[in-house]
């Protein structure tokens, strides 16, 4: 095996950790050294007879296995799943136990819907069948959740004698994400000894892009090199000074290196993936998103390779794989071995298939990836539970009890399905997305299941049933990067400011609209929002003042210019349609103000308005001419002219411009007033008085 300084291994593993700060959790199978996990079968050999119990954790309880044997065969079998969800897994064990009676041994089909469940009676009764044969029994523990003090939590108590396989090496590394895989493919092209090892069984999905700076293609495109102790300062300072400095400045000085490590592997053959680097104000959050005052947002550079045709962990893979390494899929760690002086040597883990334990002793060092973070979520979500800080999660992996307790989680469909314990398949119908949304919840006490459906758009599940459903809104995908994180961004933002969770979520899926019609992994700003909003909206042009001002400061930056005109606009007739049209007539964007309900009634009296103030807003919205409607509370419009500033102030003839309310302010700003010409008999007080006589053109009604 070839030689690598311990520093500089880790240097290009925390950097490629930091670079790629999302990562899904990876695995892969290296050849274990003659595995010894115990025989399951039971009808081949003889038995100790007696009563034996074997336990394991199921979906949300301990599942409990009882088996009874005489020396040759199994005579009788309890199975209690009675902690396990009602109308699933605590309804499936009779038909367990009438399994387990047919087989004659632990292997076992199943029950659909109960595969967690399944899984759990299988391992107790291997254990039961292992305790009839007197071979030795081996106890799955659970993997450490920890706390907000300790994030890996603590040790559980292993059995020496449950520890049935031994491997030597020189490096661990633990959990197969973005740094992980970086980490034993660096490992693998420089020939070190070592293992990976990941408890999932599959390579998840990871991101194409990744942050970095002063790199080769950087340097190729002639971008100026930055100014790295000015950016360190700036990345402190945005959060607050809460980071250690030490690993900022790794990712600062080492990630140009850990790009040409990847490059040299997904630009060279057989995969000739092509790098699109962006950078300066490309590359950086617009400004309204931005949540510190620092001037520097990261990432100051992103690459990307988001024509790749295979996941960057996938190509990690198969170059582990070429190289002649391969990765323990199935096996997760349990416990961290130290010597007497503290220092790390090893690690004990736990295959996920059959439940043995592996002493796996590292002579340089374990590399901790923390597998997919979950000892470290599970230990924040409870820490915020403590304080009474709402927690909403976009869940990656099968180990939702990390999220336990959690307000939210915004799974996608396959997320949501295989949390259930489903393999995939046909997707469940509304009824059924249902029932396994309700008993997620009460798995995991979860407040609330936001479903992401993509195309389909999106559900938001509480324990009781569905609250509401949003149609998606993207009017042409271009890239679907980055949804489901814009989702969850824009829920919490909404949830924080003390939305209803049904708006917020109609926010959210407007906001995935958006950001899924832009090319590649981009933000969505907050003038996009609600344009968005306002698009999708009953009246899209019904304005709020704040928004209606950024409006108008647009219309003003391109030299257009601003009508204002008012009234109560109760129920319309000609002279309201000849003002609107004379107004409209003054200039290139025409705002109506229009009083509310409130403001209508001080003013007409308490028998108006005739209609509420959305219909009268929708109908003004209707007519041609009108850009924007805005209500307002108080009994004239001036402050709505003061912070409009029109630059023509239209009201009717009947008023003189001394008399117009506002007038003085619209000379002032350099504007002009309009008096329109009136449409003679035409009132809304005639009209009214009309219908209460009973009379109409026509004559008397009957």
């Amino acid at each position: 095996m070839n030689k690598i300084s311990r520093k500089g291994f880790i240097k290009i593993a925390a950097a490629a950790a930091m670079s790629g700060v999302t990562a899904g959790a990876l695995a892969a199978c290296n050849a274990a050294s003659g595995s010894a996990s115990a025989s399951t079968s039971g009808a081949a050999g003889l038995y100790t007879p007696g009563t034996y119990e074997g336990t394991a954790e199921g979906i949300s309880s301990t599942v409990k296995v009882t088996m009874t044997f005489s020396d040759s065969a199994v005579t009788d079998v309890v199975v209690d799943t009675s902690g396990e969800t009602a109308s699933f897994g605590a309804a499936a064990a009779d038909e367990l136990r009438e399994q387990l009676l047919a087989a004659g041994s632990a292997e076992i089909d199943g029950v659909s819907g109960s595969t967690i469940t399944s899984d759990a009676v299988m391992k107790a009764a291997k254990s039961c069948y292992a305790q009839a044969k007197g071979e030795a029994v081996v106890s799955s523990v659970q993997l450490p959740t920890g706390d907000e003090n300790d994030w890996l939590g603590k040790e559980p108590d292993i059995d020496e004698a449950s520890i049935t396989e031994t491997w030597d090496t020189d490096i661990v590394i633990v959990g197969a994400g973005n740094g992980g895989m970086c980490a034993a493919a660096y490992a693998a092209q420089n020939g070190l000894d070592f293992r990976i090892i990941e408890q999932n069984s599959a390579v998840m999905d990871t991101r194409h892009w990744y942050g970095t700076i002063d790199s080769s293609e950087a340097k190729k495109k002639g971008i100026a090199p930055v100014d790295r102790a000015e950016l360190l300062s700036e990345i402190s300072r945005s959060m607050g000074g809460r980071c250690d400095q030490r690993v900022v400045k790794t990712w600062i000085n080492e990630s140009a290196a850990m790009h040409d490590f990847v490059s040299g592997i997904l630009e060279s053959e057989p995969y000739n993936y092509v790098c699109n680097l962006t950078s300066g104000d490309e590359a950086k959050w617009p400004d309204d998103t931005q949540v510190s005052q620092s001037k520097l947002m990261f990432p100051v550079q992103q690459v990307d390779y988001s024509s790749a045709e295979k996941p960057r962990n996938v190509v990690f893979q198969e170059y582990i794989e070429s190289k002649g390494y391969s990765i323990d899929f199935n096996t997760g760690l349990a416990k961290l071995e130290k010597d007497a002086d503290g220092r790390i040597t090893g690690v004990i883990a736990q295959s996920t298939a059959d439940d043995h334990f592996i002493r796996i002793n590292a002579a340089k060092g374990v590399l901790l990836a923390d597998a997919e973070g979950a000892s470290l979520c599970a230990a924040v979500t409870a820490a915020a539970a403590v304080r009474g800080i709402p927690v909403l999660a976009d869940p990656k992996g099968g180990q939702w009890g990390r999220y336990r307790g959690a307000q939210c989680v915004t799974p996608n469909s396959a997320e949501f399905v295989r949390a259930g314990g489903e393999d995939g398949g046909a997707e469940p119908d509304a009824a059924q997305r249902a029932a396994l949304a309700a008993r997620l919840c009460a798995d995991y006490g979860l407040e609330r299941v936001l479903l992401t459906r993509g195309a389909k758009g999106m559900e938001l599940y509480a324990g009781q049933g569905l609250l509401c459903r949003c149609a998606a809104r993207a009017r042409e995908v271009a890239d679907v990067s980055g949804a489901g994180d814009t989702v969850a961004a824009v829920l919490a933002a909404c949830v924080a400011k003390g939305l209803a969770w049904e708006e917020s979520v109609r926010v959210a899926n407007t906001a995935a609209g958006v950001v899924v019609g832009k090319m590649g992994t981009a933000p969505v700003t907050l003038a996009e929002l609600r344009a968005a909003l306002r698009e999708n909206a009953e009246n899209p042009k019904l304005y709020a003042l704040p928004d209606l001002l950024e409006k108008v400061e647009d219309w003003r930056r391109k030299s257009e210019t601003v009508v204002f005109t008012n009234g109560c606009f109760d129920l319309l007739h000609p002279g309201h349609v000849s003002l609107l049209r004379q107004s409209a007539a003054q200039g290139d964007h025409l705002i109506v103000g229009l009083n509310s309900d409130a403001s209508v009634r001080r003013l007409k009296g308490p028998s108006r308005p005739i209609q509420d103030e959305r219909s009268r807003a929708q109908l003004l919205a209707a007519l041609y001419g009108v850009e924007a409607v805005v209500l307002f509370d108080a009994d004239t419009p001036l402050e709505l002219i003061t912070a409009i500033r029109p630059d023509v102030l239209v009201k009717g003839s009947d008023y003189t411009e001394a008399a117009v309310v506002g007038a003085d302010v619209v000379r002032a700003a350099g504007g002009r007033v309009f008096l329109a010409a009136l449409t003679p008999g035409c009132s809304t007080t005639g009209i009214v008085r009309k219908i209460d006589d009973g009379s109409h053109a026509g004559g008397p009604r009957r």
